[in-house]
């Protein structure tokens, strides 16, 4: 069973109130109006309710079958008037009459399919009928349908860390920060200290924080980054023209039993280049966490709500003058705490263990792809490391292997991108599961390859989509390639046919006709192998079907595994999906 307004026959609520006006007493006429407030409940054509009143002394005044039909809108709502009974039985100087709700019939749905809140007997309020007085009583009904779902078991889990931090260039006064010096003209110079200190509790939790790389971005075109946890603590020389020195700070300390861990960065400013037309509009950059524990490989829980503290402050403006001033966490000036969904790995973490034990942080990940310096061929870009998706004849090592790969012939390679559901909608005219069938399908492609301009898209039947019918498997509409499917940027997806359909991509189908990354559902109807699926009701009825009750087999862009053709869920048809298109 389920609760909500959404599913299969599926599940729906019904609030009823009841109103009791204009109660008379006892022997005179008097009057009792009934509202029964139905919301709409898909299905249902009529509801029948019973409705009794009951004097104090339990005698019945008054009880009707009421249709909604007849006094109501037919779905549920009703309005009735009848009278009710004021004569005080007991003498404490109310009359309590009792108002009694049975469900007689609910029309139009399949008495297998819900669970009669009544069936143990009529619901009851009770109200005082006074003299000559209204009175009012409310029925708050919900009825519980067979939703036809699964159920998912849900805990929450909840850390308590405790931190602080900020970016300063200037005191409270706006007078400069000038801690550090300036080896060239030995006078302290302006200076940027970034600061990050946080406490995991409870009492006796293990800290630990985890620290981007700090990168200062300039708009005339200079890039640094100053990664601290690679370099041992203390000052470090210029990094010109920019910085003239850089410190890095870090320590524990025990309060009243809570593992406190602090890291600081002091970053001496040059500013005196900036008539040499240097320094305009620099962005400091980084980000940072921390946790009761370790985090493994430096990386918050994929799929968790985790916070992370981000800075993205301007050092300078477009002149080249220094323009920061206080930036405390939270202050909406650059250093805020956001949340991530997805799993952020951090460059270096460091512990109060590490600092004890005289030792340094990790090694850096300036790039935070998992692959530190040392391990990573090019630790400035995140798409370069070992074993990462090569993109032939780009130039560049991506996997770290010695040096590119080369393309193969042009002629000797199938192009493959995922067709958005947008873009399917501009095509079919719906990306829902009634697009109009796999002669539909194969037309979006052909279509979108076109207007990209991608070779043979000029060809009839150039492009397919990967797409099976009710009778009709993908795997023997398609061509059997032997030389590699490459994704329209190059990346090689998988060798032939065969390696495209043995379970396992070498890179995911995640680029457009246009090459733009893009990703999200993809119709199928198959199995990985590429065959239509038995029992049927997995191609939203050949893909003609946008029906809410119709289901279809889809494809995740984002997977490599089989779920890039067979998702564990199958999607309802009057929900979008994209397409694979692959040419022939």
């Amino acid at each position: 069973m389920g609760i909500g307004d959404r599913g299969l026959p599926g599940i729906g609520c019904i609030g009823v109130c009841v109103l009791v006006v204009g109660c008379a007493p006892a022997g005179e006429t008097g009057s009792l109006q009934v509202g029964v407030q139905a919301q709409k409940v898909r299905g249902v054509e009529d509801v029948v309710y019973r409705l009794t009143v009951l004097g104090e002394d339990g005698g019945l005044v008054w009880a009707s079958d009421l249709a909604s039909s007849a006094y109501g809108d037919g779905a549920g709502a009703i309005s009735y008037v009848g009278p009710c009974d004021a004569t005080d039985v007991d003498g404490d100087g109310q009359a309590l009459n009792t108002v009694l709700l049975d469900i007689v019939d609910l029309v139009g749905v399949d008495p297998a399919d819900w669970v009669d809140p009544t069936a143990a007997g009529p619901l009851a309020l009770t109200t005082v009928c006074v003299e000559n007085a209204d009175a009012r009583v409310d029925f708050q009904l919900t009825l519980l349908r067979d939703a036809r779902q699964g159920f998912f078991d849900i805990t929450v889990d909840i850390d308590d860390i405790a931190c602080s931090a900020k970016l300063d260039c200037a005191y409270g006064d706006a007078d400069p920060i000038e801690l550090l010096t300036d080896p060239r003209t030995g006078e302290r110079g302006p200076t940027a200290v970034m600061a990050f200190a946080c406490t995991a509790g409870p009492t006796g939790a293990d800290t630990h924080l985890y620290l981007d790389a700090v990168q200062i971005q300039c708009a005339s075109g200079e890039q640094y980054v100053v990664a601290p946890p690679v370099l041992p603590l203390g000052h470090h020389g210029p990094q010109d023209p920019l910085i003239f020195q850089h410190a890095t700070y870090a320590g524990s300390e025990q309060i009243a039993g809570l593992d406190k861990v602090f890291l600081a960065l002091a970053i001496g400013l040059d500013t005196d280049a900036a008539g040499n037309g240097l320094h305009a509009d620099c962005v400091l950059t980084s980000r940072a966490t921390a946790s009761s524990g370790p985090l493994p490989n430096g990386q918050t829980p994929a799929g968790a709500v985790y916070p992370y503290i981000s800075w993205e402050v301007a050092l300078t403006d477009a002149s080249g003058a220094l323009t920061c001033g206080q930036h405390p966490m939270g202050g909406e000036n650059g250093v805020e705490v956001l949340y991530a969904t997805d799993g952020l790995t951090f460059a270096t973490g460091l512990s109060a263990d590490d600092l004890g034990g005289g030792g340094e942080p990790g090694p850096i990940d300036v790039d935070s792809d998992g692959f530190p310096a040392g391990a990573d061929c090019d630790d400035l870009d995140a798409t370069v490391f070992p074993g990462a998706p090569e993109v032939c004849g780009d130039g560049i090592d991506q996997d770290c292997s010695g040096g590119d790969v080369p393309c193969p012939p042009p002629t000797q390679i199938k192009r493959v991108f995922y067709l958005p559901a947008a873009r399917l909608a501009a095509r079919a005219g719906t990306a829902e599961g009634g697009f109009g069938g796999l002669l539909a399908a194969d037309a979006a492609c052909r279509a979108e390859a076109q207007a990209a301009g991608l070779p043979g898209a000029g060809v009839a039947n150039g492009y397919r989509a990967f797409l099976c019918g009710d009778n009709l498997s993908a795997a023997n509409r398609l061509t059997h390639a032997t030389a590699p499917y490459v994704t329209t940027a190059g990346t090689v997806v998988a060798n032939d046919w065969n390696d495209l359909t043995d379970f396992s991509l070498l890179a995911p189908i995640n680029r457009d006709a246009f090459g733009a990354v893009v990703g999200g559902p993809a119709w199928t109807g198959c199995s990985p192998q590429g065959f239509a699926l038995s029992g049927g009701g997995h191609t939203c009825s050949d893909w003609t079907s946008s029906s809410f009750f119709s289901d279809a087999t889809v494809g995740s862009a984002f997977s490599v595994g089989g779920g890039w053709v067979q998702q564990p869920s199958e999607q309802d048809c009057d929900e979008p999906a994209g397409l694979y298109c692959l040419q022939q």
